[in-house]
């Protein structure tokens, strides 16, 4: 759940320093030490042993199932930024993915029919309609962004169907920005 990641990311944020907090820089560097150490002592163990326990064909189809998932996102932003033939194609990848593709753990839409568009996130959309970019920020855990951006990967957040799923919290594709 994105609420989720973000109040943890706040709370590291509030542990770091009040000197760093005063200044972007030292905030920064104090997340990017913090960031590595965590790419390296928990995230690349995780990955090691998704890798061994997890076939590629089972890796395969849960990347096409979280990828499916990004397909509102992308209709949403599509529509916002006025490429209807875009949000067009996303829609019919949808479609076909989550009715042919057994849904979505299967890309026929890519791998079949050869339909593979660009993603859209809110991030675009606000760089379409003309918000700039904004300071640039290392959040614990959840990686690099600029202000847009995050308020961007938050927003989308919203648009993943799973976010929706009463009971606990599940781990959508967004969480491992890494």
């Amino acid at each position: 759940d994105h609420l989720t990641v973000a109040a943890l990311a706040l709370l590291a944020t509030l542990a770091a320093p009040p000197e760093a907090l005063a200044d972007p820089d030292r905030f920064n560097k104090a997340n990017l030490r913090f960031n590595q150490w965590f790419l390296q002592n928990v995230f690349e163990p995780m990955g090691r042993g998704w890798n061994f326990v997890v076939p590629k064909w089972g890796q395969r189809r849960v990347g096409d199932f979280m990828g499916n998932l990004e397909s509102p996102r992308d209709i949403l932003n599509s529509v916002l930024q006025a490429k209807f033939r875009r949000a067009g194609l996303h829609t019919g990848r949808f479609v076909v993915n989550t009715l042919f593709g057994v849904v979505g753990l299967y890309d026929l839409a890519r791998r079949g029919i050869g339909w593979t568009p660009p993603p859209e996130t809110l991030s675009e959309t606000f760089g379409v309609w003309g918000i700039p970019c904004g300071n640039y920020l290392i959040v614990p855990v959840v990686g690099e962004f600029c202000t847009r951006s995050l308020v961007g990967w938050v927003g989308d957040g919203f648009t993943n169907p799973l976010t929706y799923i009463p009971g606990p919290a599940p781990f959508t594709e967004n969480v491992g920005v890494y």
